[in-house]
């Protein structure tokens, strides 16, 4: 694969990288998430956006010290997909300055963890390594349909679900056969 920085394709595995931990931290029960939209389609205040409702660090309410750490892990699991792209690049948050300031404000705030950014961007890299199939997935699909929400979004995440082990393949194909009936 041919890096380029700022690149649709680099854009694509970041929101990849964002979407598909949340999949994996909702199957954990974790986070109680419900990501609509994914998209690469930049605008003036972004490159690429996952659009979910609630985490519950918004509202204020956190029901463990995990589920502070899925949030924070979540919010730099782009960087991570850029720095499995592309091991060499810079250890500077280039177009995840916002993500890491998240991540560095949630850490002031509620540090329950006692980790540092550095321990958890490390964990962030490594757990990206694990969930890479599903975020491959949904990179690619990004980089034909550039957004993909509703029904499509919801096949994307059964798949994802099962090729990482999370729900039983026969299972998921066959909610996935009963969803296609409606597209």
């Amino acid at each position: 694969m041919t890096y380029i920085h700022g690149s649709l394709e680099n854009t694509a595995y970041h929101e990849a990288g964002h979407y598909v931990f949340e999949v994996y931290y909702n199957s954990k029960d974790i986070l109680d998430t419900q990501p609509y939209s994914i998209t690469i389609k930049p605008n003036e205040d972004y490159l690429g956006q996952v659009a979910s409702e609630g985490d519950g660090l918004e509202t204020g309410i956190v029901n463990s010290d995990q589920m502070v750490k899925a949030v924070i892990i979540k919010s730099l699991a782009g960087y991570a997909c850029e720095k499995i792209i592309d091991p060499n690049r810079s250890d500077e948050p280039l177009g995840a300055e916002e993500d890491f300031d998240y991540s560095k404000r949630l850490l002031k705030r509620w540090n329950p963890v006692n980790k540092t950014l550095d321990n958890l961007i490390t964990e962030a890299i490594s757990l990206a390594g694990k969930l890479w199939p599903g975020i491959d997935l949904i990179a690619n699909e990004l980089l034909v349909k550039k957004t993909i929400s509703g029904l499509e979004l919801e096949i994307l995440e059964l798949k994802v679900q099962a090729i990482l082990g999370l729900i039983d393949k026969k299972e998921a194909s066959k909610i996935i056969k009963g969803l296609e009936q409606f597209r």
